[in-house]
């Protein structure tokens, strides 16, 4: 997960932004298994400030698969939300919502077998 970090980096590069007194080195947030922390002075500016960030993490991070276009379309709107497209590769693959289907492999497998003639 690089897109909450790189956000709370920015955030902490902002001049409204402070430092929680304790946090001698700098540190805004500590993630875990299943839990985050998040470290800022007390006051208005901070504040206001992690929690635009944790809106834009939202944002970035709110997929829906495998919901009744009914119950998708209520959720969409109730949160104010638009729906968009899912884009992200791993390992060559993009990952979709759907079943995958053997097409879909082929970026990956087209670089695995580029890896095993090379050399």
């Amino acid at each position: 997960m690089k897109v909450f970090p790189g956000l709370m980096g920015q955030m902490a590069r902002h001049n409204d932004f402070s430092f929680h007194w304790r946090c001698e080195r700098e540190i805004t947030h500590l993630c875990f298994a299943d839990d985050l922390m998040i470290f800022c002075r007390a006051e208005v500016g901070s504040v206001s400030l992690v929690w635009n960030c944790l809106n834009q993490f939202w944002v970035a991070s709110l997929f829906l698969c495998g919901v009744e276009a009914n119950t998708k379309l209520q959720l969409l709107d109730a949160l104010d939300y638009r729906e968009g497209k899912l884009s992200v590769m791993y390992l060559g693959v993009l990952i979709i919502t759907t079943k995958l289907s053997s097409h879909d492999f082929f970026i990956l497998v087209d670089r695995i077998m580029a890896k095993l003639w090379v050399g």
